[in-house]
């Protein structure tokens, strides 16, 4: 009789067990979707920081070239301004004349 309940117990726990086996699977089953979407998530997001990077660093060169074309236009504006002010110093308006006056000007455009 002892026998008996002790085997009833054992079918018991081992269909408890087994239950909860399969309730434990069915879960992983869940947690592996969840595992997916959020892989393909991530995949995505990463895919945009690619792209991101990308229009970034493009951005970075194109000012980089303007900043050294700003640069470069500045200085050459001021050398002209230098050497010219000395002539422009010393000329007198009433000396000035019109093929003196566009001269001046060429040297600016």
């Amino acid at each position: 009789m002892i026998l008996l309940i002790l085997d009833t117990i054992a079918l018991a726990s081992a269909s408890v067990g087994a239950f909860a086996g399969v309730r434990a699977i069915s879960n992983i089953d869940a947690e592996k979707e969840k595992f997916k979407k959020i892989s393909s998530l991530y995949d995505e997001a990463f895919r945009e920081l690619e792209v991101d990077l990308i229009f970034t660093k493009n951005l970075i060169e194109q000012y980089n070239q303007l900043r050294q074309n700003t640069i470069f236009n500045t200085e050459k504006t001021f050398i002209l301004f230098d050497k010219n002010i000395e002539k422009i110093k010393n000329l007198h308006l009433s000396e000035l004349s019109i093929q003196q006056i566009q001269e001046c000007k060429n040297t600016f455009n």
